[in-house]
C-alpha cells in the first residue's frame, strides 16, 4: 500500500505534466463553452444507454425481449429514486447494471441464476428474486443469449455484474 505522501507526490508530478495543464485547459474551453451546464448520467439515462448496447451486441435478435425489459427497468429505477434516497455507494451506473439485467431475467431472455453472486444461497436469492419482482423466475426462452453479452455491453466482469444485481434487490 502506497502512503499518503507517495500518492501526494504521484499526484504533484502528474498535475504539473505539459500533458496535463493542456488537458485542464482544454476541459476548461469545453466547461466554457457549454457554460458549466453539465448533466451528470442518472440511472434512468444509464438504463436507457445500457439497453441500448444490449441491443446492438446482440443485434437485436432480442428486441422484443430488450424493448420490455428496459421498459421494467425504467419503471422500477423511477419507483427507486421516488421512494429511496440513495447513499453514495448507490451509483446510478451499477444499479442500472442490475436492473437492465433483472428485468432480461424476467423475461425469460437469460437465466436469473447467471445473476446470483457465489456468496447468496440459491434458496435466498429465489426469495429475493420474488420479494422484488413478485414473480418467480421464468424459464430461459433462448439459450443463446448469453450474460456475456452483457458482460461486454455493461463493461464489467461477471461478479461486478452479480453484485449489481444483489444491490438492486
Amino acid at each position: 500500500a502506497k502512503s499518503a505522501t507517495q500518492e501526494g507526490v504521484r499526484w504533484t508530478r502528474f498535475l504539473t505534466h505539459p500533458m496535463a495543464q493542456r488537458v485542464h485547459d482544454q476541459a476548461k474551453v469545453l466547461l466554457n463553452l457549454l457554460q458549466w451546464q453539465i448533466q451528470v448520467p442518472s440511472l434512468t439515462t444509464w438504463v436507457s444507454t445500457l439497453s441500448r448496447r444490449v441491443g446492438v451486441l446482440s443485434t437485436d435478435l432480442f428486441e422484443a425481449q430488450i424493448r420490455s425489459a428496459e421498459h421494467s427497468a425504467l419503471n422500477f429505477a423511477e419507483g427507486m429514486l421516488v421512494l429511496s434516497a440513495f447513499s453514495p455507494r448507490d451509483l446510478p451506473r451499477p444499479l442500472a447494471c442490475g436492473l437492465v439485467a433483472l428485468c432480461l431475467a424476467e423475461t425469460g431472455a437469460i437465466d436469473s441464476h447467471d445473476l446470483r453472486p457465489q456468496d447468496v444461497w440459491e434458496e435466498e436469492w429465489e426469495d429475493l428474486h420474488l420479494n422484488a419482482l413478485n414473480s418467480p423466475a421464468p424459464p430461459v426462452s433462448d439459450p443463446s443469449f448469453q450474460v456475456d453479452v452483457l458482460l461486454l455491453a455493461f463493461g464489467c466482469e461477471l461478479e461486478q455484474l452479480q453484485q449489481a444485481c444483489m444491490m438492486t434487490l
